[in-house]
């Protein structure tokens, strides 16, 4: 796989970055999921770079190329990551932040977009509102994972109120997309999402499978988020 590798740093922690370049392009950040920074999210930071987009990695936790439950225990003794508890944001989203504003200087429009799936599918509603970002994708958003209730609401999406609040009266491209009986992106979960960010941003697909743009995704659903991408960045 053709990627290039930085480092980046805000003062206070620093972490590797894969590059899928296309300079010129429009950036996109990709926020991997629970296994790791695997095989499959690589190919899909190919694919993003294929269809015209300049996608950048960051390892968030873990080795380049895991796919394991490794990750689970690794988001929690990084104490990074907001697991288990509502109403927080999570710690990393100042280092991503600090991302999303280093990438966006060379970007054509000065912003840039982000994708976050399953376990960092929240963490985009702490950066949509930020000047550098001008687009955001939660693909099945999953935390925090203690909330597998009937009555999730706003404190429940992986992100402060706050945040929430400031992606809501940002107005920004949103797309948030699931499969209709995810079991750790449950119905339940899309639903307050709805609430938040009304129908239009939510886009559910036939099935109980989990990762939408990685290990099962289809034709159909990379052609909405191409659709989405294209319009928004």
């Amino acid at each position: 796989m053709a990627f290039t590798e930085y480092t980046h740093s805000d003062g206070r922690k620093e972490r590797i970055v894969l590059r899928a370049a296309n300079p010129g392009r429009s950036p996109i950040i990709v926020f991997h999921e629970l296994p790791g920074l695997s095989a499959g999210t690589m190919a899909f930071g190919e694919w993003l770079r294929d269809e015209g987009f300049d996608a950048h990695l960051p390892l968030l936790f873990g080795k380049i190329g895991q796919s394991s439950n490794a990750g689970f225990i690794q988001m929690c003794v990084s104490r990074e990551f907001a697991m288990f508890r509502s109403d927080r944001d999570s710690k990393i989203t100042g280092w991503l932040r600090s991302l999303c504003h280093e990438v966006a200087k060379d970007a054509p429009d000065g912003k840039v977009g982000v994708i976050g799936m399953c376990a960092t599918g929240g963490l985009v509603l702490s950066l949509i509102w930020d000047d550098s970002v001008g687009a955001a994708v939660a693909a099945q958003p999953s935390l925090p994972f203690r909330s597998a209730r009937a009555d999730i609401d706003a404190s429940e999406l992986g992100a402060s109120v706050a945040s929430v609040d400031r992606a809501v009266e940002s107005g920004k491209p949103l797309l948030v997309t699931a499969f209709e009986d995810d079991r750790f992106c449950t119905a339940a979960r899309v639903q307050a999402w709805e609430q938040r960010f009304g129908s239009d941003v939510i886009t559910t697909w036939p099935g109980s499978e989990h990762s939408t743009l990685v290990a099962d995704t289809t034709p159909e659903i990379r052609a909405t988020l191409l659709e989405f991408l294209t319009a928004n960045l």
